[in-house]
This record gives structure tokens, C-alpha cells and sequence, in this order.
């Protein structure tokens, strides 16, 4: 398999009414999926928005992406709420103007980028995806959070 066992799979910068995270609220969202056949920890990964830097927020110890699965991130800024204590919820949000977003590992060599994405202005409810499934080319998607990627 070419490339990080876990990628970024979907995403939505700018989400109005497509899917709520587990406190109702309707924020920008990032799917990951895990390509491979063995749940994987990401302990040690860290999500981005910040080229200079990589580390901006760090998934909860003992978060695991199940085998084959996804897992949605919400790019909220709610990481300190203590109303925010279901979901992943990371301290940054996307900008619907287009950015570049990135998944992270860090080990004695530094920060390795395992998979990123640059994309340009989003519109409103509308996914950004990769086809094929895992592996393709982000375009325009129909919005799947936490199921496979149709275009």
C-alpha cells in the first residue's frame, strides 16, 4: 500500500446543516479513514492547519481509528469546553477561503507529514472528498461523514 496507512479522507469547511456533532452544533468536520485491516492508535498524530506548526492539536491518548473505519474530527475550537466532552474536537477551525490541512506524526527524526490536503474556497454544505475511496484525488463529494466516499 502506497503512502500513510491513515489519510484524510473528507472534509467540510463550511458546514451549515449537513451533520451536527454530539452537542447539536453544526462546525466544520474532517474524516480520516484507516486503509488498513488492523485498528491503529494515533496516539502520537497530530491535525494542523499551520504549516509552521504541525503539532497544533494532538489526538487524545488512546484514540484509535477502527480497522477499514473512519473517524470524524470537529474542527470546532471546542477543545476546551467542558460541554465538548463527546467527539474529537480540535482548536482550530477550517477557513471556508481555502487552506491547507495536515495529519501529522512526530518521532525522533521530527514531524513527518503522513497526508495532507490544500484546497481552495468551499461552499456552504458541500463536501470535499477523496474518489476513489481512500485513495483518489480530493473533488466534490456527496457528504458521507464516517462511511465511504461517493462522488
Amino acid at each position: 500500500m502506497d503512502g500513510s496507512p491513515v489519510v484524510i479522507n473528507e472534509l467540510m469547511a463550511d458546514n451549515d446543516n449537513i451533520i451536527a456533532d454530539p452537542q447539536g452544533n453544526y462546525d466544520d468536520w474532517l474524516e480520516l479513514h484507516n486503509r488498513t485491516d488492523m485498528p491503529l492508535p494515533l496516539t502520537g498524530l497530530y491535525l494542523s492547519d499551520k504549516e509552521d506548526n504541525p503539532t497544533k492539536w494532538a489526538f487524545p491518548e488512546n484514540t484509535e481509528i477502527p480497522a477499514n473505519g473512519y473517524l470524524i474530527v470537529w474542527l470546532d475550537e471546542d477543545h476546551d469546553d467542558e460541554n465538548a466532552t463527546e467527539g474529537l474536537h480540535a482548536n482550530f477551525k477550517l477557513s471556508k477561503n481555502g487552506e491547507t490541512v495536515m495529519l501529522v506524526d512526530t518521532d525522533a527524526r521530527g514531524n513527518q507529514i503522513l497526508d495532507s490536503i490544500t484546497f481552495e474556497e468551499q461552499e456552504t454544505d458541500v463536501s470535499f472528498g477523496r474518489i476513489p475511496n481512500g485513495t483518489g484525488d480530493f473533488q466534490v463529494v456527496a457528504a458521507t461523514p464516517g462511511t465511504e466516499n461517493r462522488a
